[in-house]
């Protein structure tokens, strides 16, 4: 990095390729706490007028407060519109806490669906297209979630938007420690709606069916012949599946007018307005099929969450300090392999030290994961320590834990993201040090990888205001983590990788859509 290189060379990749969103960091709140979380998601609903989108895995049946914070809000405004974007598998499969099979996402929200019609509240269920046939007959319903997920997580209400990895159930807004970034811009927050829209193209619709003998009411999953694609269920080449969702999913998750570039990028100067800025990389691998770019013909044909992790990942040498979470320490093959290559090629030019002496990775302890004290594979997972991260060389490998999961007191952790501090440079003729951090939904797993949607952000700010923020936040993470032992953490996590090879090998040899 030259003595001239500010953040904005650093980062001018990003602005030329991604949408590239530039938010005031007063218009930007780092929430730490799961019931701050519940707390301004029902602020959120009630005071929405125009539209609301949430899109997660599922909505928990334990979380009948949000319900009826819905049902409240569009009584009382009358031009409020909600969509709902969640997953088939997990959205119609009875929770843990459920009595009955009818105990379901979509049994909770059919009510609503019935009382206000599909006219202010739209409730779409996305379905992989890598189970069908004699596999989803036979697989059971507490494991077809492994051929891939609908796994956003977006809340949105008008102008402002949280992004989180956390889902909506109880323990996510009680004891299970995630992340949640605010924005309040109504650019980003049309940027997200009008991508969520475009995906639901490529989901099921809920509607209400006729009611049973009981007058019990039935939801129905429909595939609307305005979709995008013939239904998951059927067999279809996975050729067609890419062409479609490539015609209408690319354009959005892509900057298209490359050739100008992204103009306010043009000028580095600290102030209020440009001192912070956003950009949306995004995972669709079932859709788009696996990572397909070639950046000098300006070809951008599948997700951008790769290459995006290629273009930051590089970037820690000239970070005084970087902390990477994930909630389960099964980082992809693609992802040791660029921290690898960091260890061998530091920059002459970067920071100093070897680049492992400033790095920390922190997941969750096994009494930590949510799953503590499952059976089978389960308990396999639970009890791993993750891959083989001491040929690494990286001195700082730490596991998260407040109690114990299911005791009095016991958190559960399911943070991830990236931050990276004093990241230094020069802009113009003055100092300058950029703050980046990544947040989403992402783990950075084979399956996040090859299986799942996943939506994560970069945000880089110069303003000192909100690097303090994001580095209290990284503290509080870290506050609870303990060293791993070196034998403990080359144990390995062999479960999620040969479950991931197992799935993908089903899914190649009945010609699926990865």
């Amino acid at each position: 990095m030259t003595a001239t290189t500010g953040p904005r060379e650093l980062f001018s990749p990003f602005g030329k390729l991604l949408p590239t969103f530039r938010i005031s960091s007063d218009h930007i709140k780092i929430l730490h706490e799961p019931s701050r979380f519940y707390e301004a998601l029902l602020q959120g609903i009630a005071t929405a007028t125009r539209r609301i989108f949430l899109t997660s895995l599922y909505i928990g049946t334990d979380v009948l407060g949000l319900v009826e914070g819905l049902r409240v809000s569009l009584r009382v405004h009358p031009g409020l519109m909600v969509f709902v974007l969640l997953d088939l598998l997990r959205g119609n499969r009875p929770g843990p806490e459920a009595r009955n099979a009818s105990n379901t996402t979509a049994a909770m929200l059919l009510p609503l669906l019935h009382e206000f019609g599909p006219q202010r509240i739209v409730l779409r269920f996305y379905h992989t297209p890598n189970l069908r046939g004699i596999w989803k007959s036979i697989t059971p319903s507490s494991l077809n979630e492994g051929f891939g997920l609908q796994h956003i997580k977006l809340c949105g209400f008008d102008d402002s938007v949280v992004l989180t990895g956390a889902n909506l159930s109880s323990e996510y807004f009680e004891n299970r420690q995630d992340r949640y970034y605010l924005f309040e811009s109504p650019e980003l927050a049309a940027f997200f709606y009008n991508f969520i829209m475009a995906l639901s193209g490529f989901a099921y619709l809920m509607t209400v069916g006729a009611p049973s003998p009981s007058n019990t009411l039935i939801s129905v999953f429909e595939w609307p012949t305005t979709n995008l694609l013939p239904t998951p269920l059927e067999k279809t080449d996975h050729s067609i599946i890419f062409e479609a969702a490539r015609r209408h999913l690319v354009p959005l998750i892509w900057n298209h007018d490359r050739g100008k570039g992204e103009k306010s990028n043009q000028n580095c100067d600290e102030n209020t307005e440009t001192d912070t800025v956003v950009w949306p990389h995004i995972q669709l691998a079932p859709l788009l099929g696996v990572s397909d770019y070639d950046l000098r013909n300006a070809l951008m044909l599948s997700s951008s969450h790769t290459w995006a992790l290629g273009q930051i990942l590089p970037l820690l040498p000239y970070c005084s300090s970087w902390t990477l979470s994930t909630a389960y320490l099964s980082l992809s093959p693609q992802i040791r392999a660029w921290l690898a290559r960091l260890g061998t090629s530091t920059p002459s030019n970067a920071n100093q030290q070897n680049v492992y002496a400033s790095g920390t990775i922190i997941t969750a302890a096994p009494e930590a994961m949510s799953f503590y004290g499952a059976k089978g594979m389960v308990k396999q997972r639970s009890q791993s320590g993750g891959s083989p991260y001491t040929t690494l060389g990286l001195p700082k490998l730490l596991q998260w834990r407040r109690g114990i999961a299911h005791e009095p007191g016991g958190w559960t952790f399911h943070a991830k993201g990236l931050w990276a501090q004093g990241l230094k440079a020069r802009c113009g003729e003055e100092d300058t040090t950029a703050t980046m951090t990544v947040v989403g939904s992402s783990n950075y797993g084979n399956r996040s990888w090859k299986l799942d949607l996943e939506l994560d952000v970069l945000i880089v700010t110069t303003n000192p205001d909100l690097q303090r923020r994001m580095r209290k936040e990284e503290a509080r993470m870290l506050r609870y983590g303990r060293p791993i032992g070196s034998k403990e953490a080359a144990t390995g996590s062999w479960v999620d990788g040969v479950v991931v090879w197992v799935l993908m090998f089903v899914i190649r040899l009945l010609g699926l859509s990865i």
